[in-house]
């Protein structure tokens, strides 16, 4: 390109370059982290982040790494300290970086929380306790969603060779698969009594997660801070208000100085940090 700054050298000064999903999580990590040596830039989304973190290390951009929400997937956060360096794309330990927000002492200092009276720590952590107990069913039928999802996917034929001949090729392409070969075991599996049983499997579990806090971690965050921060901003009195996506940025950023100042930075985030600096000490 004309302009080197749009270019990939341009573009990937910094030691530690992170594509991210949005704003937000831009806004929330740079703050939390507070480290010259990492740039951020934002993908727009998961896919788009593997997306420019692959053409980044194909043009041979290794200090180049993408961070993303676990979503209903699964972490990996294991790999992170492996010897080698973490994974290109990190994956991370909680369903969205949202979840991290959902600190009441945070956001009780946030200058957001403007109504009166005031609320307190445990008044934030009161509205969003019950928010989630409200999501229960909600998060036990997408988390049986997507076990039927990965089961259905699981084996699923990839891109079929150029040279098949005939139908009766293509034919055998599909139904000579694993896949295809499950396929009909998978569907016997969904009846609705075995869909009851996974519902009630992830109801336990879910049950269980609303007792021991782990609903923070595995539970939508988006919907459970947005329905707290309702009941603690009162929005038309701010001086200087904004649209909402700036308004859970700015948030973001509140919260993240708190847990940096106050050094409650969640341990993964704190590790996977360390992840990236040791990779820079052995690269750099």
């Amino acid at each position: 390109m004309a302009n080197a700054d749009y270019a990939p050298g341009g573009l990937y000064r910094a030691p530690i370059v992170l594509w991210v999903e949005d704003v937000l999580t831009r806004a929330y990590l740079s703050t939390l982290w507070n480290d010259a040596r990492f740039q951020y830039l934002v993908a727009g989304g998961n896919e788009g982040v593997r997306v420019m973190v692959d053409s980044a290390r194909v043009e041979g951009f290794l200090n180049v790494f993408g961070v993303v929400d676990r979503d209903d997937g699964t972490s990996n956060v294991e790999r992170w300290a492996a010897p080698d360096g973490p994974p290109s794309v990190c994956r991370l330990p909680v369903h969205e970086i949202e979840n991290y927000l959902l600190d009441g002492e945070s956001l009780a200092r946030s200058r957001y929380n403007n109504r009166e009276p005031q609320c307190s720590a445990d008044d934030i952590e009161r509205f969003m306790k019950g928010k989630a107990v409200g999501l229960l069913w909600y998060t036990a039928c997408r988390q049986t969603l997507n076990e039927i999802k990965i089961r259905f996917q699981a084996d699923f034929p990839g891109k079929p060779p150029q040279d098949l001949a005939s139908r009766d090729a293509a034919l055998r392409r599909v139904c000579n698969t694993s896949w295809y070969r499950n396929l009909k075991a998978n569907a016997e599996g969904t009846s609705p009594e075995k869909i009851d049983d996974l519902l009630k499997k992830w109801g336990e579990r879910c049950e269980k997660s609303l007792g021991d806090k782990r609903w923070k971690s595995d539970f939508t965050a988006k919907e459970i801070l947005a329905d707290a921060v309702s009941r603690f901003c009162d929005r038309p009195r701010m001086t200087d208000p904004t649209d909402s996506a700036a308004v859970y940025t700015d948030i973001a950023q509140d919260v993240a100085e708190r847990q940096r100042d106050e050094s409650r930075m969640d341990p993964d985030l704190a590790a996977l940090k360390d992840a990236f600096a040791n990779w820079l000490k052995r690269n750099g």
